[in-house]
């Protein structure tokens, strides 16, 4: 072997070894665990009036859940490096994380996951606002919020409780779900994940987008519908909207049955088009290199369906 090469790998083995003993060193100075910290729960049982919730985490799990004994209280689970400071102003919930840790803690296996579980009497509230960075969002079906703002960076949201106002969600990561909810208007956000609405009622718009993800919508009524993506496929089962229904993929399938609205827009570049309609539409339908079968000469509310690479396959019911 070549003598430059030898000396090479004697040098950079040496400055392995040399890096490996100056981390074990920081690592037994500074009292690190290595994925070892130790969780440990703390209750703050909460007195005063509370009108709105602020919080906003770190690695954390999210729960907001009835108080079956009607006493407000925040359950923590959590690292002392990395504990949450709770307290009340102005009708305010906060409930923010302190966060001390140090590169070297965030290194190893983490067997739990901290977790902040907010308890409040059943009813209506004002503003609800978390912030997570990595952690399950899961707001239960209790309450009623003047409005919702959720956001995680990876993480799944679940919210089964209603909004007087706006419901927002914006991700980076994960999975929405919304079930049985209530809202003025909706707007989902996500780069990657599934989306799904189930029982959900709007008195004005609800507005998806997602780059990679499917959306799947059930037993939905809203005045206007707009479902934007790029990589997922779009289902639609009972979805009512009283002005205009808009779906645009880049790939992915659009499905939907017993659906309905005035006007209606579906658009991808690679994937089929099919369902059915509840009531008649005049429709303008293009594939390059598909079959087309749509309804034709019917009077009734316009519809444009296209797609370059998928066939066009639509029925009406009524």
């Amino acid at each position: 072997m070549n003598k430059g090469i030898i000396i090479a790998l004697i040098v950079a083995a040496s400055l392995i070894l040399v890096g490996g003993i100056l981390f074990a060193a920081a690592v037994l100075l500074n009292g690190a665990g290595l994925g070892n910290a130790e969780l440990k729960t703390n209750t703050h049982n909460v007195s005063e009036s509370v009108q709105s919730i602020l919080l906003d985490t770190d690695t954390a799990n999210v729960s907001i859940l009835p108080a079956l004994d009607g006493e407000v209280r925040v359950v923590c689970v959590e690292e002392d490096r990395a504990k949450h400071a709770v307290d009340v102003e102005n009708g305010v919930l906060s409930i923010r994380v302190q966060n001390e840790k140090q590169w070297y803690d965030y290194i190893g296996f983490h067997f739990a996951s901290p977790s902040v579980t907010v308890y409040l009497p059943s009813g209506e509230y004002g503003a609800l606002t978390a912030k997570v960075s990595t952690g399950k969002v899961q707001i239960a079906k209790a309450f009623t919020f003047a409005r919702m703002d959720l956001t995680a960076s990876t993480g799944d949201v679940t919210v089964e409780a209603s909004c007087k106002e706006d419901l927002n969600v914006k991700l980076s990561t994960g999975a929405v779900l919304l079930r049985n909810v209530s809202a003025e208007r909706i707007s989902l956000k996500a780069s990657t994940g599934n989306m799904t609405l189930e029982g959900v009622r709007c008195a004005k718009a609800i507005d998806t987008e997602v780059s990679t993800g499917k959306t799947r919508m059930s037993d939905v009524r809203c005045e206007s519908l707009t479902s934007r993506g790029s990589t997922g496929d779009v289902e639609l089962q009972d979805v009512i909207v009283q002005t205009e229904l808009f779906v645009k993929r880049s790939t992915g399938d659009i499905r939907f049955e017993a659906c309905d609205t005035d006007r209606v827009e579906l658009h991808t570049t690679t994937g089929d088009i099919e369902g059915t309609f509840l009531s008649p539409k005049s429709f303008r339908a293009h594939s390059d290199t598909g079959r087309v079968d749509v309804p034709n000469g019917m009077d009734g509310s316009k519809g444009a369906v296209d797609t370059d690479t998928g066939r066009i396959r639509i029925e009406i019911l009524s």
